[in-house]
């Protein structure tokens, strides 16, 4: 081996190692990506269905039968209606109404937005309810949560 191959196969070593890496890296990343993705996913869907729970234990109280939605507006977003992006007279569930008392949810959920409560809620989700009296989100459910 002449001096010369000697000194570069090191480097050359080191290159196709660091192809090899890169090569990985590009594999590896978005899959644990998705994988981070797919937990909050069910996380949304269990906040969903406890709201819902208790928005409906919260209409079927037997000590108050006339009792309106726990939204801002006490009623549910009309039909093919857009939320609106205010707080006051809107769809959105003011959650003060579920935890107390009698207490509906233990605590707002973390995904609770900042149209649930004006500077209280930091979550992603401003929670409202549709004009079928479900439970929904503004933005509709995504890879962000909280």
């Amino acid at each position: 081996m002449t001096r010369l191959a000697v000194l570069y196969r090191p480097l050359v070593e080191i290159g196709l190692l660091a192809l090899l890496l890169a090569a990985i890296g590009l594999l590896v990343v978005p899959n644990v990506r998705g994988v981070l993705s797919l937990g909050q996913r069910p996380t949304y869907d269990s906040d969903r269905r406890a709201i819902q729970a208790a928005v409906d234990a919260y209409v079927q109280n037997p000590t108050d039968p006339s009792r309106r939605l726990p939204t801002y507006s006490g009623a549910p977003l009309p039909k093919d209606g857009v939320p609106p992006l205010e707080q006051r007279g809107a769809p959105y569930i003011d959650f003060r109404l579920l935890i107390g008392p009698p207490p509906f949810l233990n605590e707002p959920p973390r995904s609770a937005g900042w149209l649930n409560a004006s500077g209280i809620y930091t979550g992603t989700y401003n929670w409202y309810i549709d004009s079928d009296g479900l439970v929904s989100s503004v933005p509709e459910r995504s890879d962000v949560y909280p």
